[in-house]
């Protein structure tokens, strides 16, 4: 779910940034090769607007803990379905058994009628880590596997720089192929984000924690965006 600046803010005019609402399944495949080498593909669809859930979530989360209820969702963007697909590239640089460091430029591309952008990257990382095959970077730790293995987990830190460039943006430009009710803008063109974390990936669990700063998406947005994420997984 997107908001603006103010999620008490009712007027349209006041909308720096739209309310917007996805609900999504992607399915995806990642194929390795060679040493480091890492292409993955992925097919998204779903539902964007009031379908998605989004308001009645944030509605209720509001309720739940006694937050102001959210005012604008009346300018969220047109419902329509969603349909994506999307490729990454990665390799490694000065990655080996013996390496604490590793620079892996990445290079992304995603097609459709919620997000059509490109994205070019270098993932530093800092730490004990596995090849990529073997990474929990690439969501690929797999214990039934005849591959060796260079350690018996992962503990590393991270920084990932990128450059996106937009082309469209369901989120902030609305429906692409019906009319849009919603408060919509436009989107800048190239945003900046870099992503600095850490994780650790164990036998059976993983958990990491990361911090994401964004510059402005859309072109009245007041403010960058800064936000946290936590993952914790369990694999069986």
């Amino acid at each position: 779910m997107y908001n603006p600046y103010d999620y008490r803010v009712h007027n349209a005019e006041n909308i720096d940034r739209p309310y917007a609402g996805l609900l999504l399944l992607t399915y995806s495949q990642t194929h390795f090769w060679g040493k480091e080498s890492l292409l993955q593909l992925s097919a998204t669809g779903g539902i964007s607007g009031k379908t998605s859930l989004a308001e009645s979530l944030q509605s209720w989360y509001h309720h739940a803990v006694g937050f102001d209820p959210p005012a604008g969702w009346n300018y969220q963007v047109t419902t329509e379905p969603q349909l994506n697909a999307g490729a990454l590239y990665a390799t490694s640089f000065f990655s080996t058994d013996a390496s604490i460091v590793a620079l892996k430029p990445v290079a992304e591309v995603s097609l459709g009628n919620t997000f059509t952008n490109a994205k070019a990257g270098i993932l530093f990382q800092l730490g004990v880590f596995e090849k990529n095959s073997q990474s929990i970077a690439w969501n690929a730790t797999v214990e039934n596997t005849q591959q060796a293995k260079r350690h018996a987990y992962e503990l590393y830190l991270y920084f990932y720089p990128q450059i996106i460039a937009q082309v469209y943006d369901a989120t902030i430009q609305g429906a692409l192929f019906k009319k849009e009710t919603g408060a919509v803008s436009k989107t800048q063109r190239f945003v900046y984000q870099q992503t600095i974390g850490g994780i650790f990936s164990g036998k059976k669990i993983f958990l990491g924690f990361s911090v994401i700063y964004q510059t402005k998406q859309a072109k009245t947005q007041y403010m960058s965006d800064m936000y946290g994420s936590i993952r914790l997984g369990c694999r069986f």
